[in-house]
């Protein structure tokens, strides 16, 4: 039964067919790394912003979600429910649009009464796009349109430039946290 039994000679195998289909499809070889690291940045976006929620408020509200609807929905104090789109890199607001305008329509045909409370943001370490505002302004929901939706849509967007969230964080933990070593801390978390 040695066939069930890892070797390293399979572990040999396994790295030659890496290396072969990594020659074969360079630009799917990356795009997992990228992706760990695109959610990796959210969660800290997340955490930092989960930590900013809890220096604000009671330490029983919850006000921070990740990944129940956007990749991260905040309530904020004054009300407002902001709902944002994470990127590492900004090539494109297309899907993020479609994402938040998709969160939008919902509201506005099943809660309208929660829609003037609705804001949306499209956050990204780098922006890679030259023109942000002009794509936002070309871009257009796919369906039936309702210009006024579109209009109160687009008037509660932002994009956010948020370069270093990790360092913004630590800062937080040490000084508003006064945690003796923030690093360490936050890395526990």
């Amino acid at each position: 039964r040695r066939g069930d039994v890892f070797t390293w000679s399979k572990m040999t195998e396994i790295n030659k067919l890496v290396e072969r289909w990594t020659a074969r499809f360079p630009r799917r070889q990356g795009a997992g790394r990228a992706a760990l690291l695109g959610f990796r940045y959210q969660l800290i976006v997340a955490l930092r912003d989960t930590v900013r929620s809890f220096l604000r408020s009671q330490v029983t509200d919850h006000t921070v979600f990740v990944e129940q609807i956007s990749d991260i929905c905040e309530q904020t104090i004054g009300g407002q429910v902001i709902f944002t789109q994470v990127k590492q890199t900004g090539r494109s607001v297309t899907e993020a649009l479609n994402e938040l305008w998709s969160i939008h329509e919902t509201a506005a045909q099943d809660l309208p009464d929660l829609v003037p409370n609705l804001r949306y943001r499209i956050l990204c370490s780098k922006w890679m796009l030259k023109n942000i505002g002009r794509a936002i302004e070309r871009w257009q929901p796919t369906g039936i349109l309702n210009a006024e939706r579109l209009a109160s849509f687009k008037s509660a967007l932002s994009t956010v430039l948020d370069p270093n969230p990790f360092d913004e964080l630590l800062a937080i933990v040490a000084g508003e946290l006064a945690a003796d070593h923030a690093y360490d801390t936050v890395l526990s978390w």
